[in-house]
């Protein structure tokens, strides 16, 4: 029997093979490179900004306009401190939080109490 006779015989299992060839390595690969955290977590405010703004550690549920809340933990209650937006998203994924609504908070004060916040997520902006 030769290679062609063969070949033409056996065109289906090798289609079949060759798909597995691809298709095997290319699942293990999705499967082992997917990020697993699913879960919500608050960031972290990494600096106050002397004009106020409060630059975030990068986090995937927040976009250009995203409204947020900034709130105060102190052991276990958190207290809201304002409202504010996203402006800017830094080339580092670091957001910038624009404050709007604060009940007479300082940027001395959010300076201090950087540890602290909190921030929590709102309504989008353009809606």
């Amino acid at each position: 029997m030769s290679d062609e006779v063969w070949f033409k015989a056996n065109l289906n299992i090798f289609a079949v093979h060759s798909l597995y060839l691809l298709l095997i390595p290319s699942i293990i690969y999705v499967v082992y490179s997917y990020d697993r955290d699913t879960g919500f977590h608050s960031p972290k405010v990494k600096m106050v900004l002397d004009d106020g703004k409060l630059l975030m550690e990068p986090c995937g549920w927040v976009s250009m306009g995203t409204f947020v809340t900034i709130y105060r933990s102190d052991s276990d209650v958190e207290t809201i401190l304002g409202l504010g937006y996203v402006v800017n998203i830094q080339e580092n994924k670091m957001p910038q939080v624009q404050m709007t609504i604060m009940d007479e908070i300082t940027v001395e004060t959010l300076k201090q109490a950087r540890t602290s916040l909190r921030i929590k997520p709102g309504l989008n902006r353009n809606v």
